[in-house]
């Protein structure tokens, strides 16, 4: 007998219909003197089906709000509508594994609580047919006071299975997490690893239909990650049904069929993996609610571009133009891109402002996501406040820690720093070549005072300078991408230039296969 399902806030049963039944008048004849066509595939059916989903929440400027509106029956309104899912629909067939990606408050864990059962929706519908396990937060489920084999045995009682059915897998489960002797303590006292291994170890092993698992893996050690990756794999090909849900994107490349790509608590892609993931490089520093860009899945496999032999705009301030690094198409000022830059944590005096960030990559992409080893063009526009100079203008690149990887100024690129008057606009532009690990960078863009030095080859201070007009220590986000055709001609953070040769003394043959 199977399981009812849930329908939005109902429940129903989904009567199970036998394809071998026929009705009356209804007969299929087969000529035998004539051939068959062979069968189509069998395509498995649709496990999960989501249509129109939405789930509103209702924020309160202060605590008294929702008082107030009670007590005025309604007509004094305190709240403002928060759509955290809008419109969803999608559907997962039996055996798929789908992951589920998108910025900080995109959706997904809204939407895994509403499939999980925790949380009902506002409006749509969605069906899931089979056993749900779900991942969502560290001991959730878990009862503080019991021991980790009591947990198991309790939470086998609770989702309704055989009273046998924890102990003839309890072996299993306390050798998969691999807690030892904490295994019979109270959870009270596990760490958030320690949680970790017993909320997947246990519901691994419980052999769902349907595993929904929600950044839970990220907090245990790689051993463990490892070894959950292996463990899903299995359940994968033993048929089980996955949503994935990680910030991980090479996991989710490496376990999941296709991606479901959230922003602004709407559905932005679903389908292929590597586009899914572009994607979402492509807005992971934009805000939620902000619109997405167009990223071209015709992403070259090679990461040399063409060089176009042309100069710059005039209105275009060139970086380090004689080294060699290819030029691109010349583009007015008026035509450029702009997007407006990150401005968390900026500062300065003020006395400048950086209002406009773009990119540019070979072919006329203005989208920031690039192949590893591939050019990007990208452009600055500032606006003086006041009159203000020398003027030196700056790039860095920082990694997801932080780690400053790349800095350079007009006076690291012998250009000199200017003079700007009230009200004028100045554009920089620096084209960089990202052989870096592929992943994702922070940009940060500055505007500086420019402090003499007679001891410089150039008459100018090469390092930081002196008063901050404007910074913005996170401007963009810049992602880089493996290349299709898996080459790496490095490894570490950084591709220095570099000479390899060999000096061959003796060489032995390999040994014949056998």
């Amino acid at each position: 007998m199977r399981r009812p399902v849930r329908r939005g806030a109902v429940v129903h049963r989904v009567e199970q219909l036998s394809l071998s039944s026929s009705l009356p008048g209804n007969v299929l004849t087969i000529d035998p003197g004539q051939p068959t066509a062979p069968a189509p595939p069998a395509v498995a059916p649709s496990i999960v089906r989501v249509r129109d989903l939405g789930k509103k929440f209702r924020i309160y400027p202060s605590r008294y709000g929702r008082l107030t509106e009670w007590l005025t029956l309604g007509r004094a309104v305190r709240h403002q509508d928060f759509w955290a899912l809008r419109d969803v629909s999608f559907e997962i067939r039996r055996g798929e594994s789908l992951g589920i990606i998108g910025v900080n408050g995109s959706g997904k864990s809204t939407l895994l609580k509403i499939l999980s059962g925790a949380m009902y929706p506002t409006v749509g519908s969605f069906d899931v047919s089979g056993r749900v396990l779900s991942l969502l937060e560290l001991g959730t489920g878990l009862n503080q006071e019991l021991t980790g084999r009591q947990n198991v045995t309790n939470s086998a009682s609770l989702l309704g299975f055989p009273a046998d059915y924890a102990s003839q897998r309890m072996s299993q489960i306390e050798a998969f997490a691999e807690l030892g002797d904490f295994f019979d303590r109270p959870v009270r006292l596990y760490s958030s690893g320690m949680l970790v291994r017993l909320s997947f170890s246990m519901f691994a092993c419980f052999d769902p239909e349907i595993f929904i698992v929600d950044e839970a893996l990220s907090v245990g050690d790689v051993f463990f990650q490892q070894k959950c990756a292996r463990r899903i794999q299995q359940m994968r090909e033993g048929g089980t049904t996955m949503l994935f849900v990680s910030h991980d994107l090479a996991a989710v490349e490496a376990l999941c069929d296709r991606v479901l790509l959230l922003h602004g608590g709407r559905v932005r892609h679903d389908g292929d993996k590597k586009t899914g993931i572009r994607l979402y490089y492509a807005v992971g520093g934009a805000g939620p609610r902000s619109i997405i860009p167009t990223v071209p899945t015709d992403v070259p496999d090679t990461a040399t571009p063409t060089t176009i032999p042309t100069n710059p705009s005039a209105s275009i301030v060139s970086v380090a133009p004689n080294l060699g690094i290819p030029t691109f198409a010349p583009i007015s000022k008026d035509a450029l891109p702009w997007q407006t830059p990150d401005v968390r944590d900026g500062f300065g005096d003020g006395s400048a402002e950086i209002d406009g960030i773009c990119f540019r990559r070979e072919g006329e992409r203005h989208d920031s996501v690039a192949v590893q080893g591939e050019w990007i063009e990208i452009f600055m526009r500032a606006r003086a406040a006041k009159d203000v100079g020398p003027c030196n203008v700056g790039l860095g690149i920082y990694d997801r820690h932080n780690r400053l990887l790349f800095a350079c100024t007009w006076i690291n690129s012998d250009l000199l720093p200017i003079h700007l008057k009230a009200g004028e606009r100045i554009i920089a532009r620096f084209c960089i070549k990202l052989d870096l690990e592929p992943g994702e960078y922070l940009a940060s863009l500055a505007v500086s005072e420019a402090l003499r030095d007679d001891r410089s080859p150039t008459g100018w201070d090469y390092h930081i300078g002196g008063t901050r007009y404007a910074e913005l220590p996170h401007a963009a986000v810049i992602a880089v991408t493996p290349r299709a055709d898996r080459r790496r001609n490095s490894f570490g953070p950084a591709n220095l230039a570099a000479q390899l040769d060999r000096l061959v003394l003796s060489m032995t043959p390999p040994p014949k296969p056998d």
